[in-house]
């Protein structure tokens, strides 16, 4: 019985620190927060136009990711913007896209979701007026 509990006793101690490692130390639950400057919900986008997307997201830790994408009604994707943020407490972007490929007239939508280092999340969806 002795040999079993001292057999266990290390096991136990290492398991133990383990654990403790392993949880995550902040206790952050704060979400980034999302600025978007230009375009505006609702601006009409046209083929052949230049549309520049403008605006800054922060943190009050540390940002993790952020992905900006253009969206169809029908879930075609005709723009991605994906800039590293990863360690940055504040990101001013300033991005071009040359519109093409939008087939015909509809809605579309921007969606912007920013992510932190402590897995918290924040998500914004403007309307736009796509046109051939």
């Amino acid at each position: 019985m002795k040999n079993i509990r001292t057999g266990i006793l290390p096991i136990l101690a290492v398991a133990c620190f383990f654990y403790a490692c392993s949880g995550s130390s902040s206790s952050d639950t704060t979400p980034p927060v999302i600025q978007l400057d230009d375009p505006d919900s609702n601006d009409l986008i046209i083929n052949g136009d230049t549309i520049r997307f403008t605006g800054t997201i922060s943190d009050n830790e540390k940002l993790h990711s952020m992905q900006l994408t253009i969206e169809g009604m029908q879930g075609q994707i005709y723009h991605t913007y994906i800039p590293t943020v990863d360690g940055m407490s504040t990101f001013h972007f300033d991005t071009p896209w040359l519109v093409y490929g939008i087939p015909y007239d509809t809605t579309g939508y921007l969606n912007l979701i920013v992510s932190d280092q402590n897995q918290n999340y924040a998500y914004k969806h403007w309307y736009m007026r796509l046109r051939d």
